[in-house]
């Protein structure tokens, strides 16, 4: 029997999860294997609610196990370690050995590049992802501890306002202009220093929200990279020279509708993987997706209140901060777990 395996618990694929439990006369005829790390996947728009202590990781993750079970997949909880695109090999940590496909779908996220050591002040350091070592690591630090975070996006932003209310004394390296220039004035409100510099002496822990790159073993495996570094992706979500591949999430760019890493993008991604799948299963044409030209972006205080963000590239200043905005976050983020059941 033809065998799909699906590399990676993102949202894209936990979507085609519930979609083939609820609807399985519309689930592909093959043999399908999912390999992720863990058996549940943290949502992104919950972390920064589990970094300021008002929810557990697991009330923030999706089921990713269950919802497999559900949908008549076999579940691979393995560290992946490589890919061999011309053996059609995934490569597993030991003890597993490689598994074998006849269609691979990506859906991998990114990783977090982290800033040199020296920058640290000698604290630990940890990517904001993944969000266990991170919990464990807060959950380990005396009341009032110092955390630095580095990086000067939305998620850094974030980051620092939740752990401020989790109650540490944070402050926030930005390497350069960016969008935490917006909010120097809300940070500075909430205790945040801003620092373009290293973390002082006495920090006990440092966390990187500095951007996404391709996972080592993904970036080494061959498939071509587009401008940035993240996969070189059809519109018909297939790795570009590769129709066998196909790739979405964090470490995957649309040609000609080239967008920033989004969750948003997984969402409205996956009816397209799901029917492009059946259909290259079939020796059928695919259809071509293009992500929206926008997405909602909210940004949590981590006290109920969030702004709403500008579109990329279309300047203007962050609306709020509004509790009507807060509500609204949470109603989003509560729906999109709900719905991710099994």
């Amino acid at each position: 029997m033809t065998e799909l395996l699906l590399a990676g618990g993102g949202h894209t694929h936990a979507l085609l999860l519930r979609r083939w439990a609820r609807r399985p006369g519309g689930r592909p005829a093959a043999l399908i294997t999912l390999v992720s790390r863990a058996a549940l996947t943290p949502y992104s728009g919950r972390l920064p609610a589990c970094l300021a202590g008002r929810c557990s990781l697991a009330a923030a993750s999706l089921p990713l196990a269950a919802l497999c079970a559900a949908a008549g997949v076999v579940f691979v909880p393995a560290e992946i370690r490589g890919l061999d695109p011309r053996g059609q090999r995934l490569q597993l940590a030991p003890p597993l050995g490689p598994r074998t496909y006849d269609l691979l779908s990506l859906d991998v996220g990114a990783e977090v590049p982290l800033p040199p050591p020296a920058l640290t002040g000698g604290a630990p350091l940890l990517p904001i992802r993944p969000a266990a070592p991170v919990l464990a690591a807060l959950e380990g630090l005396a009341p009032g501890a110092a955390v630095a975070v580095f990086g000067g996006g939305a998620s850094a932003v974030e980051v620092a306002f939740a752990l401020v209310v989790r109650g540490c004394r944070v402050s926030l390296h930005p390497r350069g202009p960016g969008l935490w220039q917006a909010f120097a004035a809300p940070l500075a409100s909430a205790g945040i220093a801003l620092v373009q510099g290293p973390a002082a002496g006495g920090t006990a822990l440092a966390l990187a929200c500095t951007g996404a790159r391709l996972p080592a073993w993904l970036a080494s495996s061959g498939l071509p990279q587009a401008a940035g570094g993240r996969l070189a992706v059809e519109p018909d979500l297939t790795v570009a020279g590769w129709p066998q591949v196909f790739a979405v999430g964090d470490a995957a760019l649309v040609r000609g509708a080239e967008r920033p890493p989004a969750g948003v993008w997984a969402v409205k991604a996956a009816p397209r993987l799901h029917h492009n799948l059946r259909r290259r299963l079939a020796g059928q044409p695919l259809g071509p997706w293009r992500p929206p030209g926008r997405a909602v972006q909210l940004l949590g205080d981590g006290r109920g209140r969030a702004w709403l963000l500008p579109a990329p590239g279309c300047g203007g200043q962050p609306l709020g901060p509004s509790r009507l905005l807060g509500l609204w976050k949470q109603a989003l983020d509560g729906a999109f777990l709900a719905r991710l059941q099994p």
